[in-house]
């Protein structure tokens, strides 16, 4: 499998919808108890045994007004063009899929731009104030000890982004 969509469509209408969680187990049996429908809150519910994560809020912050937040979740808000979380990790190859947890802090385009070993990598995008992930498929990086880091870009003073979590598989 390659990609998986969740489309939400109205018939003559108008609205919205929120989407809580959506877990997919391909290959077996999801290790716990099979529930469906939306799920509670935040940052519970990894994807599988091959997935790393990383909280942002242990993730080293930097910029003039980068900071720790408690809500929408416990994570990290990049508040200005050049904020940032920062760590290293050791890659023994070189290829992965990046995923992000984040939101807004409105309805304007939140961007948060992927770096690895000093190198941009793709950028991430949330347009509203609801977290979702979002992913960057089969970046290729350097192995070994390899700077990830998280930068907001293009502010222009009308929007924050607050992110959650960073995994990789």
């Amino acid at each position: 499998i390659y990609e998986a969509a969740l489309n939400i469509e109205g018939y003559q209408s108008s609205g919205s919808a929120n989407v809580y969680k959506n877990n997919m187990t391909i290959g077996g049996s999801s290790g716990g108890s099979s529930s469906s429908g939306n799920s509670g809150s935040g940052s519970s519910g990894s994807t599988s045994s091959s997935t790393n994560r990383k909280e942002c809020e242990s993730m080293t912050l930097g910029g003039s007004y980068a900071g720790r937040i408690n809500s929408p979740f416990s994570g990290a808000a990049l508040y200005a063009n050049g904020d940032n979380c920062k760590f290293t990790q050791y890659f023994a190859y070189g290829t992965h899929s990046f995923s992000l947890r984040g939101c807004s802090n409105n309805d304007k385009m939140a961007k948060v731009d992927l770096y690895i070993g000093g190198t941009k990598k793709g950028t991430f995008y949330y347009g509203g104030s609801y977290p979702a992930v979002y992913t960057i498929n089969n970046v290729s990086h350097g192995t070994g000890n390899q700077e990830i880091k998280l930068v907001c870009s293009e502010d222009n003073g009308t929007w924050d982004a607050y992110v959650d979590y960073f995994t990789w598989q």
